[in-house]
């Protein structure tokens, strides 16, 4: 696997500044959404027991080896942990677990299992006739996507609350973004004959 940078600035590919010389073959990247923690960018590379990660900083790059023995293909799903740390999700059977990234400066330090939970206590047995697969989290609001043979379901973290977002589908990954809109306030403004002075405000209604 080669890795090039982009520079918005210079408008062009470059190597990075630490060439990346921990690829083994088969390495690429997979498609799920990338997490940043601080100044480290992490992503899952596919067929491997690893995360790529990224210094957004000092534009050097190494890898994290994924918890033992958890690494599925298509069930995993980086996240930030509750700690603001590197969390990863992961489902062994009808278990959904929940990792996150103990600190410290070694990129091989351990992980820590923070949370187990029982798929079976909280999706319709039907769902779980087939293995499910994590395919997205919500940051922020601590929202995990599961995907099942009998559709995709939410899974509130902090209440234990599920929701069913649609019926079963091909889809393979969840890209779950927020969004918000805040009504326009009326406000006033001090006219003059060329227009509104300084400092004033207006808005229209939304």
């Amino acid at each position: 696997m080669e890795v090039y940078i982009y520079s918005s600035e210079a408008v062009q590919w470059h190597l990075p500044s630490v060439p990346y010389a921990a690829a083994q073959q088969g390495d690429y990247l997979d498609l799920g959404p990338s997490v940043l923690v601080g100044n480290l960018l992490y992503f899952v590379l596919r067929r491997n027991t690893r995360i790529l990660e990224y210094n957004v900083a000092t534009r050097e790059m190494g890898v994290v080896h994924l918890p033992p023995g958890c690494f599925s293909e298509r069930r995993n799903m980086l996240m930030t942990a509750e700690d603001g740390c590197l969390g990863f999700a992961t489902v062994h059977k009808s278990k959904l677990c929940l990792w996150s990234k103990e600190n410290g400066s070694d990129k091989d330090a351990g992980w820590a299992q923070r949370r187990v939970i029982d798929l079976k206590m909280l999706l319709p047995i039907r769902s779980l006739l087939t293995p499910p697969h994590v395919v997205g989290f919500a940051n922020g609001i601590g929202v995990i996507f599961v995907h099942t043979c009998d559709g995709l379901f939410t899974i509130d973290l902090n209440s234990s609350r599920v929701k069913k977002a649609r019926k079963a589908s091909d889809g393979s990954r969840v890209f779950p973004y927020m969004s918000y809109c805040t009504p326009a306030l009326r406000a006033a403004t001090t006219s003059t004959d060329e227009g509104p002075t300084m400092g004033a405000s207006s808005a229209s209604d939304a």
